[in-house]
């Protein structure tokens, strides 16, 4: 990677780490690392768009405004000439034991002394989904306790680094759909298909839930809350009668008026899973 990029640095607080890595790649960032508690992402500087760091705090005051609390934070930006920070960021992913079952590991580490009865390699490229993220583990957890016991089909919406996918392939999923809106993203998820050697029982797809017509006994999002309430109603289209609905990517102040809203459209909370300030709720539909 060559040439001059704009480094963004943001101070905030860790709450806000994941709407706002997903608002940075809408803005077009090549890349994130996150390293004690500062997020840096990184811009081309040919065409970069001049409201870049404006947009940003008004994202961050939005928020404010949505939840009605204050959220310090502080940005600054440098330029950067020809680095590999594309690969700096791997000295911080480290083997990473989600449950007595499972374990997240970089594709680049060896296998040698994991010893839980499943191992994802994941290398999540621009993709969010490590597996060291809380929202990303409480999905996954919820994944164990709730997959279904018959033939089932599982719909990961937002797949990033296709890390759900791949594990609803090793608990038994006999149909799985990963869908994401960005192309590249799902670049980066055919690849950890292809390393765990699932890449024939995931259909990935780029698009919204529009695109979807079938309906699954699993559905996992691991997203924003906003995002989630805006698919509430394509949720219950999709999700089979007594099927579940795995929602993450909440921040435990946002929990109640989320599930209001999910309440509303007939689903039932079956299960609460919360690691620090997140929370995951299992909905049955």
């Amino acid at each position: 990677m060559n040439g001059l990029w704009k480094e963004i640095h943001i101070q905030i607080d860790s709450r806000f780490h994941e709407p706002l890595c997903s608002f940075l790649f809408d803005l077009g960032t090549s890349g994130i690392e996150i390293l004690d508690g500062e997020i840096k992402a990184y811009f081309k500087e040919s065409g970069l768009d001049p409201l870049l760091i404006q947009k940003i705090e008004n994202y961050i005051k939005g928020m404010e405004k949505g939840l009605n609390i204050p959220i310090p934070f502080k940005i600054k930006s440098l330029k950067v000439e020809e680095e590999r920070w594309e690969d700096r960021w791997k000295e911080f992913f480290r083997p990473q034991k989600v449950s007595n079952s499972l374990t997240i590991i970089p594709a680049w580490e060896d296998i040698a002394d994991i010893n839980t009865e499943y191992i994802i390699r994941i290398d999540p490229g621009i993709a969010f989904g490590t597996g060291m993220h809380p929202t990303t583990q409480m999905c996954l957890k919820a994944m164990e306790i709730y997959r279904p016991s018959f033939s089932w089909r599982m719909l990961d919406v937002g797949t990033g680094s296709g890390i759900l996918a791949i594990y609803a392939a090793y608990i038994g999923a006999d149909s799985i759909v990963a869908i994401d809106i960005d192309q590249e993203a799902l670049k980066v998820a055919k690849r950890n298909l292809c390393i765990n050697g699932v890449k024939d029982r995931v259909n990935l797809i780029c698009g919204s839930t529009d695109s979807i017509r079938s309906k699954y006994d699993m559905i996992c999002a691991n997203l924003d809350t906003k995002s989630l309430i805006g698919l509430c109603a394509d949720f219950k289209e999709k999700i089979n009668g007594r099927g579940f609905l795995i929602l993450s990517g909440i921040l435990k102040v946002e929990l109640k008026d989320l599930y209001s809203r999910f309440n509303l459209k007939g689903f039932k909370c079956r299960d609460i899973i919360c690691m620090d300030e997140w929370a995951s709720i299992v909905l049955e539909g």
